[in-house]
């Protein structure tokens, strides 16, 4: 939801500041690129937090289910007594077949490398 927030906000800043370009009003083109550099603030601070704050952990695992989606694998794991879902790359989860033992490595929710055992 709030990628689709940030999309909007990117799109509506664009056309505004084109508009504003076009019929030369420049309060309009002004308002645009503020948008869009409010929205680019708000996304760098919240990859900054995320890469500081969120830890990168390693674990073994068993696939027990693999969900191709249009941009992404949806993976989930068992590891121990603990089921661990994450999401992949397409590239990186395309090798993962269910039932076959791998060692992670993730961070949060995205799972940044796949290693057959």
């Amino acid at each position: 939801m709030l990628e689709r927030i940030g999309s909007i906000a990117v799109l509506a800043g664009l056309i505004i500041s084109v508009v504003g370009s076009v019929i030369e009003n420049q309060d309009l083109k002004t308002t645009g690129v503020l948008i869009l550099l409010i929205t680019a603030t708000v996304a760098g601070y919240r990859f900054i937090k995320f890469h500081l704050t969120t830890p990168t952990s390693d674990f073994e695992g068993i696939c027990i289910e693999r969900k191709r989606l249009p941009t992404y694998y949806a993976l989930s794991f068992r590891t121990g007594g603990e089921i661990y879902s994450g999401r992949a790359s397409l590239r990186t989860g395309e090798g993962v077949k269910i039932g076959e033992k791998v060692r992670l490595k993730v961070k949060g929710p995205a799972i940044l490398e796949i290693t057959r055992l």
